[in-house]
């Protein structure tokens, strides 16, 4: 049976220590797991803490050649703690190992896989029961999750710097473009505005064509003026039904302002 303890070591002052990170059965919690070497070299020690929960406890258990043997006939082989040491850290490396949470018994399980001869796989629970850490390890932990927290604080900061920063740039570029739609909003009106001109340049000219097309005159310049003239002489009941043509038959201009002289035979 495993040798129980009454609170839990410290495995940093073991003759060798390892640190190592598990995830429970359903991926919910992670655990960080510590087991080491004691000088006398009869048993390995396994701690496991809950990472991101701060505790007054932890859980511990120290395990002897003959409980590992005891566990499986694939460590029946071993002659030695430190054999059955660099075994459990193969395993580990691996990723061969799982926590198995019995928090009612105030227990926990690290499951690991090792190999037995023939090539074929077996899991082993090694338990550990929950055991008081002394006020020296709780302020230990306490500053190591202070420090952590101070580090992720800063990060979080040089983050919101470097949005800050991001987001100056994208004002900046916003605005570059509002100018920038406010300029072509300008050009639009103004060409827009010159458009309009033209299109009633060319409406006159075309309106002008279609005058001279229809009367050769130079009293008469425009549209309404031909308006005026077709609707007096259709005023005539003679005329009304009858589509005007008309035709000049004299021009001062050309023809002189004189009435012709005609002559008489004696």
């Amino acid at each position: 049976m495993p040798i129980e303890i009454n609170t839990p070591k410290a495995l940093t002052n073991t003759h060798e220590y390892h640190e190592y990170t598990l995830s429970d059965e359903e991926g919910k919690a992670n655990y960080s797991i510590h087991f080491g070497r004691y000088n006398d070299g009869k048993s390995l020690t396994f701690q496991v803490f809950q990472k991101d929960l701060m505790t007054n406890f932890c859980y511990e258990s120290d395990y002897t050649l003959e409980d590992f043997q005891k566990l499986s006939k694939g460590f029946k082989m071993c002659e030695s703690i430190d054999e059955i040491f660099e075994i459990i850290k193969e395993i580990f490396a691996s990723k061969k190992a799982r926590i198995k949470t019995e928090k009612e018994n105030k227990t926990i399980s690290i499951v690991i896989t090792i190999f037995l001869l023939g090539g074929k796989e077996q899991e082993i629970e090694i338990k550990v029961t929950q055991k008081i850490s002394d006020i020296n390890e709780i302020n230990k932990e306490l500053c190591n999750k202070v420090n952590i927290l101070q580090e992720e604080i800063k990060e979080i900061k040089n983050e919101s710097l470097n949005n800050s920063e991001k987001i100056n740039n994208l004002e900046k570029i916003i605005n570059i473009q509002k100018s920038e739609i406010q300029e072509l909003k300008q050009w639009k009106e103004k060409y827009e505005l010159e458009l309009k001109q033209i299109v009633k340049i060319k409406e006159k000219e075309q309106t002008e064509d279609q005058l001279k097309k229809k009367i050769n005159s130079v009293i008469i310049k425009d549209i309404k003026g031909l308006d005026f003239l077709e609707k007096r002489l259709k005023s005539d009941p003679m005329l009304m039904k009858k589509n005007a043509i008309y035709k000049l038959l004299y021009r001062a201009t050309k023809d002189g302002n004189s009435p012709p002289i005609i002559s008489s035979k004696m």
